[in-house]
């Protein structure tokens, strides 16, 4: 298990900061067993739950969007058009899609990264 552990933060213009070489472990918290009931509850009406909504109707509409082009036939025909279109270069193209995954591009692990280096949020709340 990976122990807990917590830096010392100052708020620096507007943006709250890590202090460096302030690290220290500290006890993993005994959360009892009734909590992990109560969490979907806690999250979703606790302070970050407009962007713990905004990212689940995000996903439910992704999701949706993909049924839909799949039910129709769009996805597989353009998927096939590529596969096609690719022809030898089938390992270029897994490359691709598994590439997206980790890249710039990919809007949830800019978010999360950014969050957690305290360098921004994923969506702006107005």
């Amino acid at each position: 298990a990976i122990p807990s552990g917590s830096y010392d933060t100052e708020l620096i213009d507007g943006r709250t900061v890590i202090i460096p070489g302030t690290f220290r472990f500290i006890k993993s918290p005994d959360y009892p067993v009734w909590r992990w009931f109560t969490a979907p509850v806690e999250v979703l009406w606790g302070p970050d739950a407009p962007i713990v909504i905004t990212i689940i109707l995000i996903i439910l509409f992704i999701g949706g969007s993909f049924s839909l082009l799949d039910k129709a036939g769009v996805l597989r025909a353009v998927i096939a058009r590529i596969i096609l279109k690719m022809g030898d270069r089938k390992q270029l193209l897994l490359a691709i899609a598994f590439g997206f995954s980790a890249t710039l591009a990919n809007p949830f692990t800019i978010g999360v990264a950014q969050g957690l280096a305290g360098r921004g949020k994923l969506f702006k709340m107005v």
